[in-house]
């Protein structure tokens, strides 16, 4: 044959025309067979189709069918992922393999199967199937219950939802727990979440049951149909299953609905002072409002209780007593109704809380500050709670004496009470702070001023200025130089008022002995309006506090406060000085 095709070649390349050569065979080599011997088959190769297995299933055998004439072949099996190559195939250059699914697989999982096949010719051929192993699983066992029974609730009223589950295999700790939310029908609400998740609960051992719960006003219903939302609570378990529960919810209109209601923040107050409950709703009109007392040792009597706004004096207690109030909103059109709660705690007048007030006992309103308190339009004012306007309703029962709610007692040199005479130092019973006395002469006059000095830890990075021209003070053995710390140290030494701890004030307290309610010097008076601190409060030198000031700094990261907070006790204001600058001290303990 070979012969024949190289003549045929010659001829037609000589002559330029076409021979068609005939040759008839007669018999012997010359005959031709069924099959021409110069004629290859195609290599191929199939090792059948995909196909689904359990996990938990007795090893089985994948054979692969090879067609071709130039063997001997050679086989390369390979899996992706590649690690079930070494895991679950027996060979991966024979014919045939045996597949045995590992023993730790319990989740769905595929996995792409590839054998290539070599012949001796350099020829390649390939098949590829994918194997799923599908886990035989018992699904969870979920439920999903609505505090609203009759699952209708009104536009923007919040309910609560309760989820929980049990999984077969795994006991609660399941892969993904979350509780999805879609619209049915209804012109789309504006706070259903983009992704359609409401809430992904947590997977330990014993997160189950949960809770969920929507706020008032997620879900305003500002059309005039009903709103139909679908929950779906989906649990998937560690083997891939999935597991649902759903519950539809109508949402009314909120023509129909019944008012969400507010009655307001729960309150501290002291016996004798005035309480004021508001209630509010988002609703327009076609309400009506009813207040009733529902906890509490003793009846309230509440003024007006079919208005939004009631009012009562806190009655007398021994101990801190709870008293709870209910307001009831009614849409008068369908009847439909909600409620609020609100706890009001009375203290007694006797009451320790360590904090003075402020000594404000006027309101004001959008013009002045000088009006009468109890202002609808601008309530929970200074002015009306705490010591100050308990003492002016029905006295505070006090260790010492002082205006308004402050406390004061007199000490002498040695830290004795004393009822009559000067005073050296004057302890505050509502906070428990003692302060010094200015003098007129010596160490401690009232006219001495000093700078800021603190070569320990607690400066602010910047230990001030030991000394200043400007700085004027009592210099002796005991105090060389005109500044905080060694003030401080000489009125230690000292031991005044029988006391080696005296220090500087922090802002809140220095700010604490001022009546904010004077208009000229702040500081709180003693009883019967007596003048405590004598020529303390000056209205050009502010007093140290003990508290450094980065205003001003430029590294933040490593900053140097090169100032310290003042207060002035003539304005009360409070502001931040560099530590070189002189300013008066008035010391606590």
């Amino acid at each position: 044959m070979y012969i024949v095709n190289t003549l045929f070649k010659a001829l037609k390349l000589a002559s330029g025309c076409l021979l068609i050569l005939v040759i008839v065979g007669c018999s012997g080599s010359l005959g031709t067979s069924d099959k021409d011997e110069d004629t290859e088959q195609v290599l191929t190769v199939d090792i059948g189709s995909d196909f689904e297995v359990s996990i938990g299933t007795e090893a089985f055998t994948i054979n692969s069918v090879v067609k071709g004439d130039s063997g001997p072949f050679v086989y390369t099996w390979r899996t992706q992922p590649a690690i079930f190559a070494e895991e679950a195939l027996s060979a991966t250059d024979a014919p045939s393999v045996q597949f045995e699914i590992p023993e730790d697989l319990n989740t769905f999982t595929e996995i792409l199967l590839s054998l290539t096949v070599n012949d001796a010719a350099g020829n390649a051929a390939s098949d590829q199937i994918i194997i799923t192993l599908r886990p035989v699983n018992t699904l969870p066992i979920i439920n999903l219950t609505l505090d609203d029974a009759d699952k209708v609730v009104d536009s923007g009223q919040g309910f609560n939802f309760v989820a929980s589950w049990v999984d077969a295999e795994d006991g609660e700790n399941v892969a993904s727990a979350k509780l999805m939310v879609e619209q049915l029908s209804g012109i789309a609400l504006e706070n259903l979440p983009v992704d359609g998740i409401l809430a992904t609960f947590p997977l330990s051992d014993d997160a189950s049951p949960v809770a969920a719960a929507v706020a008032d006003g997620q879900f305003v219903n500002a059309s005039s149909q009903t709103v139909t939302l679908r929950f779906t609570l989906e649990i998937i378990d560690t083997t891939g299953g999935v597991q649902t529960k759903s519950i539809d919810l109508e949402i009314l209109s909120a023509a129909e609905s019944a008012p969400v209601v507010n009655a307001g923040n729960n309150q501290v107050v002291y016996e004798g002072q005035q309480v004021t409950l508001a209630a509010s709703t988002a609703s327009t009109g076609n309400t009506q409002y009813s207040w009733k007392q529902v906890d509490g040792e003793q009846p309230i009597t509440l003024t007006a209780s079919q208005n939004p706004i009631v009012q009562f004096d806190a009655p007398d207690v021994d101990v801190s007593t709870v008293f709870e109030f209910q307001v009831v909103v009614t849409n008068t059109v369908t009847n439909r109704r909600n409620s609020d709660f609100v706890r009001v705690t009375v203290l007694p007048i006797s009451a320790f809380d360590g904090l003075n007030d402020t000594g404000i006992t006027t309101c004001a309103d959008g013009t002045t500050n000088e009006v009468n308190c109890g202002l609808t339009s601008y309530p929970r004012q200074d002015a009306q709670y705490g010591r100050d306007p308990a003492e002016l309703s029905t006295g505070l029962q006090k260790t010492g004496s002082g205006e308004l709610g402050f406390d004061f007692s007199l000490l002498d040199a040695d830290g004795e009470e004393i009822f009559s005479g000067t005073p050296s130092c004057i302890r505050d019973n509502v906070t428990g702070l003692i302060w010094e006395i200015k003098t007129t002469t010596g160490l401690r006059a009232h006219t001495h001023t000093f700078t800021w000095f603190n070569d320990g830890d607690l400066n602010g990075g910047n230990e001030g200025a030991e000394t200043s021209i400007a700085a004027s003070c009592f210099v002796d053995s005991t105090l060389t130089n005109c500044n905080s710390q060694e003030y401080v140290s000489a009125v230690n030494s000292a031991g005044m008022c029988g006391g080696h701890d005296w220090r500087l004030p922090t802002v809140n307290e220095l700010v604490s002995i001022l009546n904010y309610g004077q208009t000229e010097d702040k500081m709180a008076l003693g009883g019967d309006n007596t003048q405590l601190w004598a020529n303390h409060a000056k209205t050009s030198t502010p007093y140290w506090t003990s508290l450094s000031a980065i205003f001003g700094v430029a590294n933040s990261s490593s900053p140097e406060a090169l100032s310290a907070w003042v207060v002035n006790l003539s304005t009360g204001d409070e502001r931040a000085i560099l530590k070189s600058s002189t300013a008066h001290i008035l010391l606590v303990r």
